[in-house]
Parts: structure tokens; sequence; C-alpha cells
């Protein structure tokens, strides 16, 4: 089913752009709209045991916008979001937003020591291309982590420049005290939005 789907998808098992449009139609997911990515983490890394949970609240949470999750890993999962043509892109991105709190709401209730990051891609694609929207969205989570550590969630667009970084994992605690000391003189995020 989908989470077969997206994580062929992900381990780069299913690239042919016809064959992914193929097995998209027969999970009935519509070819002719874009969608928006979502990568979800927990903060420190725990791995989600309690998938059940996950996917409860997020129905609860994400069942207007009909969404889609399937786990990635045992600690990160990808939400598929259709965009609404109807509406502005930014009315979307609002939607999606409310929705991630409320997600976030939930899931601090149901499992209190698990922090969830977000990482969206917020360039809409056709299904074809979701991989590309999936490697950014784990950037915005990557990135997000390191720039806005109080953030939990990011977006792909407002890395800016810093999304074309390529940052090994070993290097961030390196980076994160050097770009602290740029956020604390950083006030109105004026110097963030300059690199």
């Amino acid at each position: 089913g989908f989470k077969k789907f997206i994580l062929d998808i992900v381990n780069q098992n299913l690239v042919n752009k016809d064959n992914i449009m193929e097995e998209a139609k027969e999970l009935d997911l519509d070819l002719k709209i874009e969608y928006l990515v979502l990568m979800v983490k927990d903060k420190e890394g725990k791995n989600f045991i309690e998938k059940e949970t996950i996917e409860k609240n997020f129905n609860n949470s994400f069942r207007k916008l009909k969404g889609r999750i399937a786990p990635v890993n045992e600690n990160s999962y990808l939400i598929l979001l259709p965009i609404d043509d109807n509406i502005l892109m930014e009315e979307n991105k609002k939607q999606i937003k409310k929705s991630i709190n409320k997600f976030n709401k939930c899931l601090k209730s149901d499992m209190e020591d698990f922090n969830l990051n977000f990482g969206i891609s917020d360039i809409p694609t056709h299904l074809e291309d979701i991989y590309i929207s999936y490697t950014r969205a784990c950037k915005a989570l990557e990135m997000g982590y390191i720039l806005y550590e109080n953030l939990y969630y990011i977006t792909y667009t407002e890395l800016g420049p810093l999304a074309w970084m390529d940052i090994k994992f070993d290097e961030i605690d390196i980076m994160k005290k050097s770009i602290e000391n740029l956020l604390a003189e950083d006030e109105d995020g004026e110097l963030i939005r300059t690199l």
C-alpha cells in the first residue's frame, strides 16, 4: 500500500516516473495536483514504538487536509499533503501549520517524552518528484535543528542559501556554537536572512 510506495521512493527502489505514477494511481492518489512533503522526527532521535498512537493522532489532526503518513524508518515519518488549488498557497501553509500544532499537542498528551520536529518541503511538486521533496524536507529538518533549536518546524525555503550546505553530522556541534553566537546578536533575524 501507501507505506510500501513511500519506502520504495525514499530508498530509491522506485525511481522511474511512469512506474511511480502507475503505483500512485493504484493507491488513488490524485495525479494531477501538487503535494507538499513533511518529515517528522523526534528531536532526540528516539524510535517511534507506538505507531498506532502516531497514526491515530495524525488522522485526527490532518483529516481535513487529506494527508497520508508513512514511516520511513524507526524514528521518522513522511507526511504527504495534497495542495488545495482552491485557496492561496499561504492559506495552505497556514492550515498545515495549524494541523502540525494540533498533531504535536495531541502526541505530547499521549506520549509525553516525545518532542517532534518537522521539516517541510514547501515547494509543491507532483507525485513523480516526491523524492526531491523528501530530500528537501530532510534538509529542512536537519538544518532547522541546527539553526533554530527551539522551533519545532521549519520550511525548506526558510533556510534560504543555507539549504545548499552539506554539513556532516559530527560537525553539527561545532557549527551550533558558532551559529548560537550569531543568533544571540541577531535580534530581528536580519543576519540569518542575509546569510
